[in-house]
C-alpha cells in the first residue's frame, strides 16, 4: 500500500482532530499500527438543517437529534475549545476515546480499494494507565492475498507500554510482542498526552492547530444521550489547513471537505469528524474521519493476560 497516503490522512488527524499520535518514532503510521481500535458506536451520516435553511454533512459516532437554530454569527470555536477540552478529560479521571478512519477508492489503478482503521483506547489518568485494542483491514491491497487485516493491543502502565500485534496475509498469521518506555522507544503510550495532549503544554500547539479552521456553530442536538452544540466547516477553511500540515513533497490535491465538532456543556469535544476527497498520483480518494469521547469517569484499566509473556519475550 502506498504508505504517502496514509500519512496524509494522519497528517488530517494530528492537525484538526488534535490527535498527538502522529506516525510512530520507527516511521510507520501510528493510527495504523500503534494506535488502539476495537468496534465503537456505530457511524452514521448525519444531514443537519438549521433553521436558517443552511445543511452540512458529517460523520458522526451516535445517533443524533438536532434541536436548536442554525447558523448564529459572532459563535465559533477558538483555540482554548480545546484546552478546556483536555482539562475536561483529565478532571474526569478516565475516559475512552473511540478513533476511525475508512479510505475508498473505485480507481481501478489504486493499490488498494479500501482501508478500515478503528481504535478504541482506554484511559484512566488518575491511575497512569490505559489500554488499546487496534484493528484494521486493506481490502484488495494485492491479488494474491486479497486483503491484509492486523490486530493489536497495547497496555501502558506509568512510563512502559507493553504490545502484542498479529497480522494476517491470507493463510499467514504473524504474533509478535514488544515492550518500551515513554521516550525512548518507537510504541505509542495509551494517556492522555498521547491521545489529547496535556492542560500544561501538550495541548498547546493543537490549540493553535485548532483555532485556525472557522469552525461556525449550526445548533443544538442530542447526542449518545448528552446535549451538544453543533459547529461546522468547510471549503477553504478546512482544506488549507489540511495542505498546511502535509511535507512538501506531497502532490496530493484535497476537495469537498467538511469538518465538524459536538460540545456538551462541560466542554467535552464528544465527536470531531472529517471527510475530504483527494486526488494522488491520479487516484481519487474519499475519506472519513471520526474520534468519539465517552465513558467520562467511568472507564476502567485492567492489566491484559498476554502481559507476562510480552515480558518474557522482549527480555525485559
Amino acid at each position: 500500500m502506498n504508505r504517502t497516503v496514509l500519512t496524509l490522512v494522519l497528517c488530517v488527524l494530528t492537525v484538526l482532530a488534535g490527535c498527538g499520535a502522529g506516525p510512530s518514532n520507527d516511521g510507520s503510521s501510528g493510527a495504523a499500527t500503534t494506535d488502539g481500535s476495537g468496534a465503537g458506536a456505530g457511524t452514521e451520516v448525519a444531514d443537519t438543517t438549521g433553521t436558517d435553511g443552511g445543511s452540512a454533512t458529517a460523520t458522526t459516532g451516535g445517533e443524533t437529534t438536532q434541536s436548536g437554530t442554525g447558523g448564529q454569527s459572532g459563535e465559533s470555536l477558538d483555540g482554548a475549545t480545546y484546552t478546556r477540552f483536555v482539562t475536561a478529560l483529565e478532571s474526569a479521571g478516565s475516559f475512552t476515546a473511540t478513533e476511525r478512519m475508512t479510505l475508498r477508492t473505485d480507481d481501478t489503478g489504486a493499490s488498494f480499494a479500501e482501508a478500515t482503521f478503528e481504535t478504541v483506547s482506554r484511559v484512566d489518568v488518575a491511575g497512569d494507565r490505559g489500554f488499546a485494542e487496534t484493528t484494521s483491514e486493506v481490502a484488495g491491497a494485492s491479488d494474491e492475498f486479497g486483503s491484509v487485516s492486523s490486530a493489536s493491543e497495547r497496555y501502558t502502565d506509568g512510563a512502559t507500554t507493553y504490545q502484542r500485534e498479529v497480522v494476517s496475509m491470507g493463510d499467514f498469521s504473524q504474533t509478535q510482542y514488544d515492550v518500551s518506555v515513554t521516550g525512548a522507544g518507537t510504541i505509542q503510550p495509551v494517556s492522555l498526552e498521547s491521545l489529547v495532549g496535556s492542560p500544561d503544554d501538550g495541548a498547546n500547539e493543537s490549540s493553535e492547530e485548532f483555532g485556525q479552521v472557522q469552525f461556525t456553530r449550526v445548533g443544538t442536538e442530542t447526542y449518545d444521550g448528552v446535549q451538544v452544540t453543533r459547529y461546522e466547516a468547510s471549503g477553504p477553511a478546512v482544506t488549507d489547513i489540511v495542505n498546511a500540515g502535509l511535507d512538501d513533497g506531497s502532490d496530493a490535491s484535497f476537495s469537498s471537505a467538511a469538518a465538524a465538532v459536538l460540545v456538551d456543556g462541560e466542554g467535552v469535544i464528544r465527536s470531531q469528524s472529517f471527510s475530504f476527497t483527494f486526488e494522488q498520483d491520479g487516484v481519487t480518494y474519499d475519506a472519513e474521519l471520526e474520534r468519539v469521547v465517552g465513558d467520562l469517569g467511568s472507564t476502567t484499566v485492567a492489566e491484559p493476560d498476554w502481559l507476562a509473556e510480552a515480558t518474557a519475550r522482549s527480555g525485559q
